[in-house]
């Protein structure tokens, strides 16, 4: 956080500082197995345990985390990609058994600052990159996606051919602006799910396109036949079931 703020230590940090940065964001949303008996001391280690792995891959990978939550975190990456596909990736697939893990990658300017009163000062993220990574976070739960990027994300990789990635569709990211498309890396996915991704990329994404192509009949056709062979792809279940509640 000090390097992004251009702060040489953190007494030199104050109330109202802010930096406007072009870089990823990270948005990390989770959902952790409970302790036993649910035991809340239990809990919070298993948080804290995960937290304290997560700022090492994070740190390795050249980001800084900004803000630690119960359900999540965010985190900054100035070098913007690979690094932060790079990160999310491991974080992915370090994804404990039971614990549900979405992480959105949105890149462009935001502003990073201080914001608070004399006894207690939190790091913020601003911007519409940090709503749109957050919605990034949240359509991977539903989509059962572990790792979602935006369109301006996907287009900073210059090696995009070094990834497992699919098409997840289009999709309103931020109020007031156009939906755009967002796509899922897989490679940290368990070995069931992405050898199912991988084989099936180009019917998925076929049957995708058919429905932005609003030529429902043939999407429905194309979602079953895909289903068919991978029951359970969350998000041909997410489409078929937004095209045929459609009047």
């Amino acid at each position: 956080f000090l390097t992004l703020a251009r702060k040489p230590d953190i007494t030199t940090v104050a109330n109202g500082d802010s930096q406007i940065i072009s870089a990823i964001v990270m948005v990390l949303r989770c959902s952790f197995p409970r302790g036993p008996e649910n035991d809340p001391a239990e809990t919070f280690a298993i948080i804290q345990r995960f937290f304290g792995h997560a700022g090492e891959i994070i740190r390795k990978h050249g980001g800084s985390t900004i803000n630690f939550r119960p359900e999540g975190l965010e985190a900054v990456f100035e070098k913007g990609m690979p690094t932060g596909l790079q990160a999310a990736l491991e974080l992915g697939a370090a994804t404990a058994e039971g614990m549900g893990l979405h992480i959105g990658l949105e890149h462009d300017s935001l502003l990073l600052g201080i914001v608070g009163e004399e006894q207690h000062l939190n790091a913020v993220i601003l911007g519409d990159a940090m709503q749109r990574a957050t919605r990034l976070a949240e359509l991977g739960a539903t989509l059962g996606a572990r790792v979602i990027l935006s369109q301006g994300a996907t287009r900073a990789l210059k090696d995009i051919e070094n990834y497992q990635f699919r098409v997840l569709g289009e999709f309103v990211l931020s109020e007031g602006h156009p939906a755009g498309l967002v796509a899922e890396f897989f490679d940290s996915d368990p070995p069931g799910d992405w050898n199912a991704k991988r084989a099936t990329k180009k019917q998925f994404e076929l049957a995708v396109h058919l429905a932005l192509k609003k030529r429902r009949a043939d999407a429905v056709a194309a979602l079953k036949a895909h289903l068919a062979g991978f029951p359970g792809d969350r998000a041909a279940r997410h489409h078929l079931a937004q095209i045929t509640k459609l009047p």
